[in-house]
């Protein structure tokens, strides 16, 4: 099998892997259920609302569509009702010793300082009375030095919906920590925004099924809610 058709079927047994678990999971899903919480991620000014192009750290292209999307899901929410959770990333400057790629680009491109309203959560998604904003991190995980854990294991949280950004760096290790911390974990497809579509995609199809329990649409989301 050439390369080019290794790939291509790679592609689509991981589509038919990931809606068999998407399905499977749906049917005994409850979102109503109080062990449940909405996990956005880094969606801030900067990285939803600034008007120039982010080539290379943002997908510019997909914000509108993903913003509406989210929401949806934060609408969804509050009308269940579900806690919902707001983890934000902060420029890490020179408090990394070893900063990866993506922080370095971040911190080039000015991004998320502190005190800024860049780093700010998008005003369309603000947090409402009740709404849990975690304190600001450097890491790429939600779960590094926000106190997220102790938060959720204080309301017996058992399951996670991770959406926000971005799908390829931040909400992929958010979302692989939860499921290696114990919690039941979705995310949801389009209510994130990856780096580039490209890698938005390979995340979405070839990485996360794989690791978590399911990837769903807003719609499938809505249809379990």
């Amino acid at each position: 099998m050439t390369g080019k058709r290794s790939s291509a079927f790679n592609r689509m047994s991981n589509r038919m892997f990931a809606g068999i678990a998407a399905r499977a999971l749906a049917k005994r899903i409850d979102f109503t259920q109080h062990d449940t919480a909405l996990l956005l991620v880094d969606c801030q000014q900067d990285f939803l609302c600034r008007p120039n192009p982010l080539e290379g750290i943002v997908e510019s292209s997909a914000r509108e569509l993903s913003l509406s999307k989210l929401e949806q899901l934060v609408d969804l929410a509050r009308r269940s009702p579900m806690p919902i959770f707001y983890s934000r990333s902060t420029n890490c400057g020179n408090a990394v010793r070893f900063p990866t790629p993506s922080q370095q680009a971040i911190s080039s491109a000015g991004l998320l300082a502190r005190g800024t309203s860049g780093m700010e959560i998008a005003e369309r998604l603000s947090p409402a009375e009740g709404d849990t904003v975690l304190k600001p991190r450097t890491a790429i995980s939600a779960f590094v030095g926000t106190g997220l854990m102790q938060s959720l294991q204080s309301r017996n949280i058992s399951r996670l919906i991770v959406a926000g950004l971005r799908t390829d760096v931040e909400v992929d290790s958010t979302a692989r920590d939860a499921a290696e911390h114990g919690f039941q974990t979705i995310v949801v497809s389009d209510a994130c925004v990856g780096t580039t579509l490209a890698n938005h995609e390979a995340t979405l199809e070839m990485t996360l099924p794989r690791l978590v329990h399911a990837v769903l649409d807003v719609a499938a989301i809505s249809s379990t809610a």
